[in-house]
């Protein structure tokens, strides 16, 4: 059997483009467990993630079987500004 890749923790983003994403695993298997994220990251948690789809690979040495997980981080809507001028008339 393959390792069981279990989610513990998961931030998205805070603001928008804030790069504050965390994500944060766990496997179990019988023998040494190897990580690999998308980017080549071989630990169990990322951090300053922008918005976007992540995916990791566990391999357990003892049986050569791979799991994978995938997630996405997610960002609040950029907030918009808008200042409205209103005309005012001085007497006087």
């Amino acid at each position: 059997d393959g390792p069981i890749i279990t989610e513990l923790e998961h931030r998205n983003e805070k603001c928008n483009g804030s790069s504050s994403g965390y994500i944060k695993v766990s496997a179990t298997g019988t023998g040494t467990l190897t990580y690999n994220w998308e980017n080549g990251s071989t630990d169990s948690i990322r951090e300053n993630l922008s918005a976007g789809f992540y995916s990791l690979t566990v391999t357990d040495s003892s049986t050569n079987c791979s799991a994978v997980f995938a997630t996405e981080i997610t960002e609040p809507k950029p907030l918009l500004a808008y200042r409205k001028v209103k005309s005012v008339k001085c007497y006087g």
